[in-house]
């Protein structure tokens, strides 16, 4: 299924795959000058260093929900080089990113024993794909999901996300939890430096919506806001980030969950 071709997502984020594969040590979906492009942005925004730290996020996410038991992982904006399946292995999992190439890059790595289906779909596509039985193929028809969608929501727009978020809230199980990451700021979203950002960022082909952290309770109800937001480097207790640009502007961590019954190993219910 594609995504809409005028929504942001779609616009921006086959370059944006690019840049953030360039930031990486590992990255392998980018060419020379993409990687001079990637070093270039370090100079004038944060964005290089935030997608380091949210390889190394994920990384930890992912061994995080092993450890809590959880067996179904749904992965939103998966990208061109998934690793949940090697760092949390012996789970199902489903990845999605709206960009052809971007899966059938992935796919080629994936083998028959990692559980893993790569599938094309938006966050606008979300409800369609899980209407059409997706979901419940994927997962054996097992609706406990921990849902990681690492720095792709600042591409898709308020009325995708709420839509997307209300949907799985509604599918699935009590006690299923959703680990998002995403660019924010604490400052006012029309400040001066804010807007600077921004337009670098679109000046490159990587638009994004740059929200104010206030925003996010709103954007992803009704799931409740156990953990969160916080910047990401806080969460994984690193040395905190000096490439704020004055504004706050980070990769900021949420933790959400659908309250019910204990969710899994070490998680209380909210």
């Amino acid at each position: 299924m594609n995504a809409c071709d005028d929504s942001v997502e779609s616009k921006v984020n086959p370059k944006t795959a690019t840049l953030y594969s360039a930031a990486l040590e590992d990255g392998d979906y980018h060419s020379r000058s993409e990687k001079l492009t990637a070093l270039a942005l370090g100079l004038f925004t944060p964005f290089p260093e935030k997608m380091q730290i949210n390889r190394a996020f994920g990384k930890n996410m992912y061994q995080q929900y092993a450890h809590e038991g959880f067996a179904n992982l749904f992965d939103i904006g998966a990208g061109p080089m998934p690793k949940g399946h090697e760092w949390a292995p012996r789970r199902r999992f489903l990845y999605i990113d709206h960009n052809a190439s971007i899966v059938e890059h992935a796919r080629k790595k994936l083998r028959p024993e990692d559980a893993a289906v790569y599938e094309r779909g938006s966050v606008g596509d979300i409800p369609s794909l899980f209407e059409q039985g997706l979901g419940e193929r994927a997962f054996n028809g097992d609706r406990k999901l921990a849902i990681a969608s690492n720095a792709v929501l600042m591409f898709a727009s308020d009325e995708d996300i709420k839509a997307a978020f209300s949907y799985l809230y509604a599918w699935c199980a009590p006690g299923s939890v959703a680990t998002i990451t995403i660019i924010g700021v604490t400052a006012r979203e029309n400040a001066f430096r804010t807007r600077m950002i921004s337009n670098v960022l679109r000046w490159i082909g990587a638009q994004m919506y740059v929200r104010n952290i206030g925003t996010f309770k709103s954007l992803f109800a009704p799931w409740s806001i156990v953990r969160g937001p916080i910047p990401t480097w806080e969460w994984l207790s690193w040395p905190p980030s000096t490439r704020t640009a004055g504004i706050g502007f980070d990769l900021y961590a949420v933790q959400l969950m659908k309250c019910g019954s204990e969710s899994s190993r070490g998680r209380k219910s909210c």
